[in-house]
C-alpha cells in the first residue's frame, strides 16, 4: 500500500522537472530508492516537483519541490499508523495547519495529545462532549435543580463557532459564523449568550472592540448561577424612565437612577438616550411621591440641574486606568431628594474612652493616668 506517489522529479545539473511514467510509490527502502535513482541517473539530492498523498488533507498543506528521502520517511511514519490514528492524523493536520514535512512528522509523533469523538452528530452531543471534558469541575458545583436547565445545545454551537475559526480561513471562517450566528437570533436566550460573550470580550464592555484580553466563558457559570438566583424574584420590564416611574410611584417607592453620564451619550446609541434625556429625567425626578438616589459624573452641567436637592461627591477607582495609572479615581456625585446621612445621624453611637476630655496617654513604662473622674491616680500596664 502506498502513502505517496511520485510523478515528476528533478533531472540533471539544472534540476530542471521531468515527468515519470508510471510514477515512484513510496514507501520503499533506502536501498531500493537510491538504485532507482541511479539508474534513472538522478543526481543527489533528489527532488520531487510534483507529488500526492493519500490522506488528503496534506495535499493541500504540504506543497512545493520536497527531497525524496524525506517523503520517503514520511510514508514509511503514515505506513505504520493504524485506522483510528489516521482519522485523528487528518483532524490534527487540519487543527495545527501544519505546512511542512517535518512538522507533519512530528504531529504523527504526538497524537496522543489529541482526541477523536467520533460519535458527535449534533449540537447537544458537542455540547455534552465538552461539558464532560472541559469543565467538569464546574458543573459538579452546580445546584442539582440547575443542571436540568443546562443548555447542552447552546454550548456546542458556541463550540461550532470557535472550531470554525480554527479550522477554516478567512474570510471563510467569517462567512460560517456569520450562518450560525444568524440562525439563534430567533431564540432570547441565544440573543442573550450573544450579547453576554460581546461585553465580555470587548474592551471597556462597550461591544465595538475587542479586548485583547484572554477570557473564558465557562467560568462565569458561578455568576450566573449566583444572578439568577439573586433575581428570581425581580421583574424587569424594558420602558421608558418617564414611564416606569410615573408607574411606580407612590409614597413609600424608592427609586434608584444610574443615566449615561454627561457627555457620553454617543456610547448609547442603541438605547437612544440623548442629552435632551438629562433633563426629562430631572423633570421626571421633581414630582416623585416617594424617594430617589441618582448616580453622575461630577460635572458643572449636572451641579446646575439638580441644584437645590441633596448632593453628594465621592470618589471612586477608575477601573479602565488602573493598568496604566495605578490608584486613579473618578469623581462622582450621588444627588438625591432626601438627605442621605439621616440614618446615620439617628444610629447609636459606641460610646469610648476617647470621648471623654483628658483622653488617655501612653508613655514607655505602659498606660499613663487618666484624668477621667473616678479614674486618678489608676495605671494599667501595657
Amino acid at each position: 500500500m502506498y502513502e505517496i506517489i511520485i510523478r515528476q522529479i528533478a533531472f540533471g545539473a539544472d534540476g530542471g522537472p521531468a515527468n515519470l511514467q508510471g510514477g515512484i510509490k513510496l514507501p520503499i527502502p533506502n536501498e531500493t530508492l537510491d538504485k532507482t535513482m541511479m539508474c534513472m541517473r538522478v543526481k543527489y539530492p533528489y527532488i520531487a516537483h510534483s507529488y500526492s498523498f493519500r490522506l488528503d488533507e496534506l495535499n493541500s498543506l504540504i506543497t512545493g519541490p520536497q527531497p525524496i528521502d524525506k517523503l520517503n520517511s514520511l510514508a514509511a511514519v503514515l505506513t505504520g499508523l493504524s485506522e483510528y490514528e489516521r482519522v485523528k492524523l487528518e483532524g490534527a493536520v487540519i487543527l495545527t495547519n501544519c505546512g511542512s514535512i517535518d512538522d507533519c512528522v512530528k504531529l504523527m509523533y504526538n497524537l496522543d495529545s489529541f482526541e477523536l469523538a467520533p460519535d458527535i452528530g449534533d449540537h447537544e452531543a458537542l455540547g455534552r462532549y465538552f461539558a464532560a471534558n472541559d469543565f467538569a469541575d464546574s458543573l459538579a458545583k452546580c445546584p442539582a435543580d440547575m443542571i436540568e436547565y443546562f443548555d447542552y445545545g447552546l454550548l456546542g454551537r458556541m463550540e461550532e463557532l470557535d472550531i470554525a475559526g480554527k479550522l477554516l480561513p478567512e474570510p471563510e471562517a467569517e462567512e460560517i459564523r456569520a450562518l450560525l450566528t444568524e440562525r439563534s437570533k430567533d431564540a432570547d436566550i441565544h440573543r442573550a449568550v450573544t450579547f453576554f460573550k460581546i461585553i465580555r470580550y470587548s474592551y471597556a464592555s462597550k461591544g465595538t472592540s475587542f479586548g485583547c484580553k484572554a477570557f473564558d466563558l465557562y467560568k462565569t457559570f458561578s455568576l450566573i448561577w449566583a444572578a439568577n438566583r439573586r433575581l428570581r424574584h425581580t421583574v424587569i420590564e424594558n420602558q421608558s424612565f418617564e414611564r416606569l416611574i410615573c408607574h411606580y410611584d407612590k409614597p413609600d417607592a424608592f427609586f434608584y437612577c444610574d443615566p449615561p453620564y454627561f457627555e457620553t451619550e454617543d456610547y448609547y446609541q442603541d438605547v437612544g438616550f440623548t442629552r435632551g434625556d438629562h433633563i426629562k429625567l430631572r423633570n421626571a425626578l421633581r414630582n416623585v411621591k416617594g424617594r430617589w438616589l441618582l448616580s453622575y459624573n461630577d460635572c458643572r452641567h449636572i451641579r446646575f440641574l439638580y441644584r437645590g436637592y441633596h448632593i453628594e461627591a465621592v470618589e471612586r477607582l477608575d477601573n479602565m486606568a488602573q493598568r496604566y495609572n495605578g490608584g486613579k479615581v473618578y469623581k462622582e456625585l450621588l444627588i438625591s431628594n432626601y438627605d442621605t446621612t439621616e440614618r446615620k445621624n439617628h444610629l447609636p453611637e459606641q460610646t469610648s474612652l476617647f470621648a471623654f476630655s483628658g483622653g488617655i496617654s501612653l508613655s514607655k513604662s505602659g498606660w499613663g493616668a487618666a484624668s477621667l473622674p473616678g479614674l486618678k491616680n489608676k495605671k494599667w500596664s501595657a
